[in-house]
């Protein structure tokens, strides 16, 4: 979907970015970021989080170019988001509309995938006018996925765990907003995406662009295909590319998951193959709760702990350097 904005739609998406949650959280920190040196301040951290951030998602990728499709393409310009800004919101508006006017499109988005569901009221209420599209695919084929990723969910129960959360909580509020939420299922995309673009442009009400500055979306599709997990972006769209987990998945797995999210799969329409009494029911969403009690003594619980701390070691290096250097 990234890619696809970024070719049909005069919408600039950065690689994702992942820090708004985290620094959100943290933004006292910072102070009173009606202080404009305080919100230069955060400005500066949240780049060297994205430094951080890229070097360890993407080691696929080469690392100047990355940056050349990130953020960091904003460095330049920190005095003068941090001074046009009001807020901690303003500030992150101000980044990526600045990010966009860099690409020559007229508005940005972002595409960061959470393990755990982001409170999109929270967006919505620090950043006026936005809308949200949700890509859902078949849990089973992204519990294969992000298990692949060095920060992505420990086990099955796990992923189906969070799954089913990113599916029950964004469709809430997507009901309750109804004119700011689009829904896209993958399998239905792959099928008809010239459909489904025409379907994005009436929900973004911008229309489609042509490919006015081809090098720069050539050099990012280069980019993004570069990774093993994405090298099928730029060619063309394969509707058989669905269903994985019917070849990869254990059966184990496959019946843990659908014990755990199976009533998030049936209710977007995913058809359930395993057949469980309440008796194995039972006892497979009791395996589940202890894999979840177990989970901090796996490593990647960790990885996911230290990034979710990362904002807050960056202000205290910054604070210390600051302290030690009038």
């Amino acid at each position: 979907m990234n890619h696809a904005l970024n070719s049909a739609f005069p919408v600039a998406l950065p690689v994702e970015t992942h820090f708004i949650p985290l620094f959100f959280r943290l933004r006292f920190l910072w102070g009173d970021l009606a202080k404009q040196d305080n919100r230069k301040h955060l400005l500066e951290d949240i780049f060297s989080f994205t430094k951080i951030w890229i070097r360890h998602s993407e080691p696929e990728r080469d690392l100047k170019t990355v940056e050349r499709f990130s953020l960091l393409r904003c460095q330049h310009r920190e005095d003068e988001i941090a001074e046009k800004a009001q807020d901690f919101w303003t500030l992150v508006a101000g980044l990526f509309q600045q990010y966009a006017n860099l690409s020559n499109k007229l508005i940005a988005g972002d595409k960061s995938a959470f393990y755990r569901h982001l409170d999109l009221e929270m967006i919505c209420y620090g950043i006026d006018n936005v809308r949200v599209i949700h890509m859902i695919r078949d849990g089973r084929d992204v519990c294969l996925s992000w298990r692949k990723i060095w920060s992505g969910p420990v086990s099955v129960a796990s992923a189906a765990r969070l799954w089913r959360e990113h599916i029950f909580k964004k469709r809430a509020w997507g009901r309750k907003n109804p004119d700011r939420y689009l829904e896209v299922r993958y399998e239905d995309y792959i099928q008809t995406p010239e459909l489904w673009l025409e379907r994005i442009e009436l929900f973004l009400s911008i229309p489609r662009q042509s490919i006015a500055n081809g090098d720069e979306l050539a050099g990012f599709t280069d980019m993004l295909s570069t990774s093993s997990t994405h090298a099928r972006i730029g060619q063309k769209i394969d509707p058989a590319n669905k269903d994985k987990w019917a070849d990869q998945m254990p059966y184990a797995d496959l019946l843990l998951f659908e014990a755990i999210a199976g009533d998030a799969l049936q209710q977007c329409g995913y058809a359930t193959v395993s057949r469980t009494t309440a008796l194995k029911r039972a006892l497979l969403l009791a395996l589940g709760v202890i894999y979840r009690f177990c989970e901090p003594l796996v490593a990647r619980y960790w990885k996911r702990l230290v990034k979710g701390a990362l904002p807050f070691f960056l202000w205290l290096r910054s604070s210390l350097r600051r302290a030690f250097t009038r």
